[in-house]
């Protein structure tokens, strides 16, 4: 049975995971877990048989885990979101590079 799992490498997601150098969550770490199992042992480990979820055990981890949905962050405004773009490094060499260039064109005119 070729699933998901045969495809996702575990030390790929450990490497993803630590590339932005944030906190492995236990939901992430228990999912690392998971995808090194086989399909068949994962599926026994998480309680779910090859035809899915009854729709009483769905509701219920619906309850226990909430909605299967990625949740969005909130949005900035688009003043926020300009300031934001200046914390790259290029953009603010570009900005100096751009203030001393116009400094040495006005100080050429006069």
């Amino acid at each position: 049975m070729k699933t998901l799992f045969a495809k996702i490498s575990p030390v790929l997601i450990r490497k993803e995971t630590r590339a932005d150098a944030h906190v492995v969550t236990d939901d992430e770490k228990r999912l690392m877990d998971i995808c090194a199992l086989t399909p068949e042992e994962a599926m026994r480990r998480m309680n779910v048989e090859q035809r899915g979820l009854s729709l009483d055990e769905a509701a219920s981890r619906r309850e226990t885990y909430g909605s299967n949905e990625i949740t969005t962050g909130k949005k900035n405004g688009l003043l926020v979101d300009f300031l934001i773009r200046f914390r790259n490094p290029l953009v603010i060499q570009l900005l100096v590079i751009a203030a001393v260039s116009f400094s040495m064109g006005i100080s050429d005119q006069a």
